[in-house]
């Protein structure tokens, strides 16, 4: 069984593809729009991405095609906070895939039709510092604020299933993959 560990690079439109088998890695371009990802996650046989963009992307391993998801819920905004990356990271819980923001001023899910919903609206200078799946049934995630005299908070939603993040044992997705060495 191919196991892979895939993790977002700071040169644009670049992830790295480590092949934990074979003890062995390749850089692999993922779209055209010169995004610098900072947040990578899969669910089923693609892998979805954020970076300095307001862009959500969808990357099918097996047919490398790249889709754009720019259709945001009403309201989406990036704001001036002192970092370029709209999101902190993403998760798969519960078959939906999590943005937490950074820039960005909400936290997205992606639906299993692959749509944009909003989950939660932040304040104007509220962000995410750490979101983390505590079990099958609770996400845990953690929101700062930039003024210094505010308290973060903490935030548990809870659900029935989850998935890893960036880790997936698929042999048909590394047949594909090594082609593309």
């Amino acid at each position: 069984m191919a196991v892979f560990f895939f993790i977002p690079l700071s040169e644009p439109d670049k992830i790295l593809v480590y092949d934990m088998k074979r003890f062995d890695f390749k850089i692999v371009s993922v779209g055209d729009r010169g995004i610098k990802y900072n947040a990578i996650c899969i669910r089923g046989n693609s892998i979805w991405l954020s970076g300095n963009q307001q862009v959500l992307v969808r990357w099918d391993i097996l047919s490398n095609e790249v889709t754009y998801i720019e259709n945001f819920p009403d309201g989406f905004a990036c704001r001036e906070v002192g970092w370029s990356e709209v999101f902190s990271q993403c998760i798969v819980w519960n078959d939906q895939i999590y943005f937490f923001p950074l820039s960005g001023n909400r936290i997205i899910r992606i639906n299993k039709m692959d749509e944009a919903e909003t989950v939660l609206t932040m304040e104007e200078n509220q962000f995410i510092v750490d979101a983390l799946i505590l079990s099958k049934e609770e996400l845990y995630f953690h929101i700062e604020s930039t003024d210094p005299a505010e308290y973060g908070q903490s935030i548990i939603l809870t659900g029935d299933r989850m998935t890893p993040d960036a880790y997936v044992e698929n042999e048909e997705m590394g047949k594909v993959l090594d082609q593309r060495r």
